[in-house]
Parts: C-alpha cells; sequence; structure tokens
C-alpha cells in the first residue's frame, strides 16, 4: 500500500522530533546533570547537582565538551553546597539557578559570565561574598 504525502510529512516531522529530543538528553556525569546545547553539540549546560555538597567548583568541561551556561534551578535548594566557584567558560546562569540554597556562604562568578537571571540567588541568605566580573552586562530582577 502507497503512503500518502500527508503520511510521508508526518513521518519525517516525528523522525525529526525523535533526533531533537535524543540530542537534549539528560546525562549524568561529575556530580552534575547536564545536556548537550543545539547546535552547538560541544557545549553544555549543567542542568542538576547530584554530588555530596560542601565546597565546590563547577568544571570547564564535561566529557570534553565545554560547560557554558548553569540551567534554569540547576542548583535549586541545593541545602549542603557552602561555596561555589564558577569557570571562565560559563557565559550565563539561568533563573533561579542557586535559589533557596541558602547555607551558601562565598560565590565566585568566572570572567566569562555575560548574564544572570532573575532570581539567580534569590533566598541565599548565607551568602555574605559574591565576586561578580565585570564581564556581566545583564542582571535579571531579584538577584
Amino acid at each position: 500500500m502507497k503512503s500518502t504525502r500527508h503520511e510521508q510529512h508526518g513521518r519525517m516531522l516525528l523522525l525529526y522530533a525523535s533526533m531533537l529530543l535524543a540530542l537534549s538528553t539528560t546525562v549524568q556525569a561529575q556530580n552534575y546533570t547536564y545536556t548537550t546545547n543545539f547546535p552547538d553539540t560541544n557545549t553544555v549546560t549543567i542542568t542538576g547537582y547530584v554530588g555530596p555538597g560542601g565546597d565546590i567548583e563547577i568544571p570547564g568541561s564535561i566529557g570534553g565538551k565545554t560547560v557554558v551556561s548553569i540551567g534554569p534551578m540547576a542548583f535549586y535548594q541545593e541545602y549542603a553546597l557552602t561555596s561555589v566557584s564558577i569557570p571562565y567558560t560559563v557565559t550565563s546562569i539561568a533563573a533561579q539557578a542557586f535559589a533557596e540554597s541558602y547555607k551558601i556562604t562565598n560565590m565566585i562568578i568566572g570572567a566569562g559570565v555575560i548574564s544572570i537571571g532573575n532570581w539567580a540567588f534569590s533566598g541565599c541568605s548565607g551568602l555574605t561574598l559574591i565576586d561578580i566580573p565585570s564581564s556581566v552586562t545583564s542582571i535579571g530582577d531579584r538577584v
């Protein structure tokens, strides 16, 4: 039986959607979950933290791919974190990335960061030291 053009188009859309889903799959490595960015598949966005806490240094690369951003709510309510150092490879910190992580006392942000999203550090009541580099040109509301 011959398929119609409409059916072929539908199958192509399904295949395309499946390919995009495969590219954005969340992976876990080195205490972090992350997604590979599209179309630049040599970069990743950190989407979560699964480590023991304490003082952490976010890696500049994971699995041979450069860490360029910290996703929305990636470290939301991470009560075990006390100090965070963000590498120069990161260019953006998304909305609520560290929100409600009230035990963080120190935050060192690398010189590559250009933007910090809304509420990125909201509820971080223990934060007494934060180093925001001059590279930051955009700071969201209630950071």
